[in-house]
C-alpha cells in the first residue's frame, strides 16, 4: 500500500483491498467516503440503549446495526462457536440461553 493510500485509508485488516478510487470488502466495492463513514461508525462506542447491565446485546440490534454500516446484504457471517449458558426445566415451561460468536 503506497503512503498516500495509508494516509487515506488508514490500517485495515485482511479481507479488505484497494482497487483505484473504490475499496473491497469481500464482494462488496465501497467509495472512499463510504469506507470512512463506515470505519468512522465502527470505533463509535455503543450507547447505553444497546447494552444491558450484563454486557449484552440483543441479536436484533447487532443486525440492525450491521444493515446500517454494510446495508442489506453487505456482509457475510458464520457462527464460529456456540455454547450452552443457561438451562432451566420446569414443568410449565423451559429455558436455554445460549451465546455465540459471528464473524
Amino acid at each position: 500500500m503506497s503512503g498516500t493510500e495509508e494516509a487515506i485509508f488508514g490500517e485495515r485488516d485482511s479481507h479488505t483491498a484497494v482497487h483505484g478510487s473504490s475499496v473491497c470488502f469481500g464482494q462488496c466495492q465501497y467509495t472512499v467516503e463510504e469506507y470512512q463513514a463506515i470505519q468512522k461508525a465502527l470505533r463509535q462506542r455503543l450507547g447505553p440503549e444497546y447494552i444491558g447491565k450484563v454486557c449484552y446485546i440483543e441479536g436484533h440490534w447487532v443486525i440492525n446495526l450491521a444493515y446500517d454500516m454494510f446495508g442489506y446484504n453487505g456482509g457475510a457471517h458464520s457462527i464460529t462457536q456456540q455454547n450452552v449458558d443457561f438451562v432451566d426445566l420446569n414443568n410449565d415451561s423451559n429455558l436455554i440461553l445460549y451465546n455465540c460468536w459471528l464473524c
